[in-house]
């Protein structure tokens, strides 16, 4: 008795302790104390790991109230991830504490029935009473963060599939249009902003306010929504260019959030009162007074400052709009220092993310939120340039920020395989490989032209990566410096590192200062040589220009041996007085991409004869990886002159056969030493479900035809690709003879050396600014390829196979890979003098 008398008291004990805790959390939340908040909580855990021990060994049972104190900590810890941007750890949070809330309902329900509970006047049914519990309330702000959540990741019909529940499930609960339905129409215009239709977006937040002050009793309650809603308001305002309106809303949502301040029993609005300001702030700067607009983004960056002591992805917006004030005041130390912190925030928060979101979701993110990125390259684009800043720090902030944000999307695609692998987790690899199998799937109802499993697909396919991401540590790539780059480079050796800015106009009008985006952007050229600080030079076209009229003198020119200077004084004039030697290290971006600079003529002859060209992906490649890689060919997969009668084309007809081909595979193959085991697979068998068998071969060589139809589909992943035989055999895997992009990113080549795609426009795809091109050749370094070999427009199959003979002859002789490659264009050169010839492929890696 003695016993259990002195583990009830302290029970009761750790009992009040929790709930003076879990009260307290939540305060902390609403005051912006979220360090504290996340503190109490996790204690709140531990403590309660105690109390279910104490419980499982006197077997007493759970009470709703001791439900209670396990949601709580979950629930905060939910709110806290979600505000510092980590919204994958938010949601397991949010999950977590839902699933304890059923389990506490159910208490409730049994607990009522035991003591025979009766109807009241306030509750008719004993589920009316569960729900109009405080429990319930946070219940359906869970299930409202989780939507807006799955907004940021582009899981636009997730999102609406959770709201659209979740208003059915107030409507059936609540016998009145109570706070929490009125709360979802706030959701509902969050949705409409995201998918830009922001007429329904002010619509909801319209309805949202008028509902709120329907009820004159629970104005004072409301004041907190009411304040938000108008928040919510200012932004669809803003984004119909109606900024008078838009500062009116903010100004009464400012007012409103003060007011809660005084009024508010549950703690201070910070978020609330800083977005109001900063809404007001924008409103004021889109009409062009910055005086008023500092002032007012003054309040919202001070406010941040001094109550919220965590990095928030929720100072982006303030930190953007102080950006641009400073830089329309022409304030360079305040909008240096600005732009600075931007990108340092806007680093950590996708750092938050991109361990854990799936691929679609990681695309979806970062490119709603890059234009914090391309807004900070716009301003030291323009102060260098425009305002005539040419110094160092100006430079130098541009390149890094151009630096540490380029490829980010390949990068944290390829590192999941490796990370896998190197984690040695048979658990992990085989979900692994589910993927892929799932992917073949989506391949094979994609083919047949069956939709309708498709997002269902898409949805397990991204579920199982998140469930093995969140089993791994995966770091985002470091913060690498200009001055580490610098001294990656080998001496005699030139970086010619390419950025393509947005490019922004400061203008005064009358005394009155105005700071817009136009529809221009530049392609501009950082040139790196030991020892010496960087060039900054920018082309003279426009992008549309270097994109439009003259790529297509740039192929004319390729194709037809046309020897146009014009191409030259274009894309490689701009920078070339910078250049003082014959190495360069070669990184794209944009039509750069698609252009090889060795074909391009001066006037007196072609790039080649003069430079040796390196093309990497981004220029981080030089310090992963600070001395190339030797040969390692131990082994040699070559398929090629596929059989061809077993299938039409993508399109509807045969493709023609290439006898070319079969000759470059044998002669390949004649060249091998011995020591090198070799898989040659050709006509019948050098088929889809043969390549997707091949695991990890040292160097991985395809003769075929290529294809490249970007006017068929959107997805250049799904219409870019390597025609090869159909298998003959029954298959798990999609076998139309067709290896797309998508499927080639689905192999398995971390440890291949070399991949050379001898075909017509392998190289070929869509690209993006700052994550090259979408299609095979991106699809292979997804694979884990080291070296990429690729045309860039149509070949000759005799000429390609007397290049790639030689080629191999040149590796096999012990010369390292790039150095092979180049010598064999110039043998080839030496016999056609025509860039059609020699000039259509280029060689990616270091």
């Amino acid at each position: 008795m003695k016993f259990n008398l002195c583990l009830l008291s302290g029970i009761l004990v750790l009992l009040c302790h929790l709930s003076y805790a879990q009260k307290s959390s939540i305060k902390k939340v609403n005051r912006g104390r979220f360090e504290e908040a996340e503190d109490l909580s996790k204690q709140a855990l531990l403590d309660l790991r105690d109390d279910d021990a104490v419980r499982a060994a006197t077997k007493e049972a759970y009470m709703p109230h001791d439900y209670v104190k396990r949601i709580t900590p979950y629930h905060v810890l939910g709110l806290v991830q979600k505000f510092k941007g980590n919204y994958t750890e938010a949601e397991r949070n949010f999950q977590k504490a839902d699933s304890i809330y059923f389990l506490f309902k159910d208490a409730m329900r049994e607990r009522l029935n035991t003591k025979k509970w009766m109807p009241t006047t306030r509750y008719s049914t004993i589920g009316a009473a569960i729900m109009n519990s405080k429990q319930a309330n946070r219940h359906f702000v869970r299930r409202a963060e989780i939507a807006r959540m799955y907004l940021k990741f582009g899981e636009l019909e997730a999102s609406r599939k959770v709201l659209d529940e979740m208003m059915i499930e107030l409507r059936a609960t609540y016998e009145k249009n109570t706070s929490l339905t009125k709360s979802a129409y706030a959701v509902y215009g969050e949705y409409f902003q995201t998918t830009l239709d922001f007429d329904s977006s002010r619509y909801y937040f319209d309805k949202y306010i008028i509902e709120l002050y329907s009820d004159p009793s629970n104005v004072d309650t409301s004041i907190k929504r009411i304040g938000d809603a108008h928040n919510g308001l200012a932004e669809a305002y803003i984004n119909l260019q109606e900024y008078d309106s838009a500062l009116m809303a903010a100004k009464k949502g400012y007012k409103l959030e003060k007011h809660r301040f005084v009024r508010a029993t549950d703690g201070k609005n910070y978020l609330g009162k800083i977005a109001s300001a900063n809404l007001v702030a924008e409103s004021y700067r889109l009409k062009n007074d910055y005086d008023k607009a500092l002032t007012w983004n003054d309040k919202a960056f001070n406010l941040f400052n001094k109550h919220i002591k965590v990095v928030s992805p929720e100072k982006l917006p303030v930190l953007a709009v102080r950006g641009q004030i400073f830089w329309a005041l022409s304030d360079t130390v305040n909008a240096h220092k600005t732009f600075q912190e931007l990108m340092d925030v806007f680093s950590q928060y996708t750092q938050h993310n991109f361990s854990y979101l799936s691929e679609p979701e990681r695309a979806y993110f970062y490119r709603t939120n890059k234009h914090f990125v391309e807004l900070a390259k716009g301003y030291y684009h323009h102060l260098y340039f425009q305002q005539g800043v040419k110094q160092n720090y100006v430079v130098e902030a541009l390149y890094e920020i151009q630096l540490n944000n380029k490829g980010v999307l390949l990068n944290s695609s390829s590192k999941l395989l490796n990370e896998i692998y190197a984690k040695g987790d048979t658990n992990l690899i085989q979900a692994y490989q589910q993927i892929r199998a799932l992917r073949e799937k989506k391949m094979q109802h994609l083919q047949k032209g069956e939709h309708s499993e498709l997002l269902s697909l898409d949805q397990e396919i991204t579920a199982k990566e998140k469930q093995i991401r969140s089993k791994l540590s995966i770091e985002s790539d470091k913060y690498v410096s200009a001055t580490e780059i610098m001294t990656a480079i080998p001496e005699k050796t030139h970086l010619v590192d390419i950025a393509k800015v947005k490019v922004f106009a400061l203008q005064t009008d009358n005394n009155q200062t105005s700071l817009t985006e136009t529809k221009e952007s530049k392609y501009v050229f950082f040139v790196f040589e030991p020892g010496k600080p960087i060039e900054l030079v920018q082309s003279n076209l426009t992008d549309q220009q270097l994109e439009g009229r003259y790529y297509q003198a740039y192929l004319n020119f390729a194709r037809n041996n046309l020897q146009n200077d014009q191409v030259y004084h274009a894309y490689f004039d701009p920078f070339e007085n910078k250049l003082h030697h014959k190495k360069i290290i070669f990184s794209g971006d944009g039509i750069y991409n698609l252009i090889n600079p060795e074909i391009l003529f001066n006037g007196k002859e072609y790039l080649i004869g003069q430079y040796q060209f390196f093309s990497v992906v981004s220029a981080k490649d030089l310090v992963k990886h600070t001395s190339p890689r030797e040969n390692a060919i131990t082994d040699v997969t070559l398929v090629g002159f596929p059989d061809y009668d077993t299938h039409l084309s993508l399109y509807g007809e045969k493709p023609l056969d290439l006898p070319g081909t079969q000759t470059e595979i044998q002669g390949i193959e004649k060249q091998l030493p011995n020591s090198v085991d070799r898989h040659i697979y050709l006509q019948g068998a050098a088929s889809e479900s043969i390549v997707k068998q091949i695991a990890s071969s040292s160097v991985l060589h395809f003769a075929t035809h290529g294809f490249f139809h970007t006017e068929k589909l959107k997805d250049p992943m799904h219409t870019t690709g390597l025609v090869l035989a159909v298998g003959q055999a029954q298959t798990t895997v999609n076998d139309d003879g067709f290896l797309t992009a998508y499927e080639a990113s689905n192999l398995d080549l971390k440890q291949t050396y070399l991949v050379v795609l001898s075909a017509c426009e392998t190289g070929q795809g869509a690209f993006e600014e700052g994550e090259g091109v979408w299609g095979l050749q991106r699809a292979f370094q997804v694979a884990g390829v080291r070296y990429l070999v690729m045309s860039l427009f149509k070949v000759d199959d005799e000429v390609t196979s007397l290049l790639m003979q030689q080629f191999y002859a040149n590796m096999i002789a012990g010369k390292p890979v790039i150095e092979a490659f180049h010598e064999a264009q110039l043998i080839v050169k030496s016999k056609y003098e025509s860039p059609v010839q020699w000039g259509a492929f280029v060689i990616k890696g270091i």
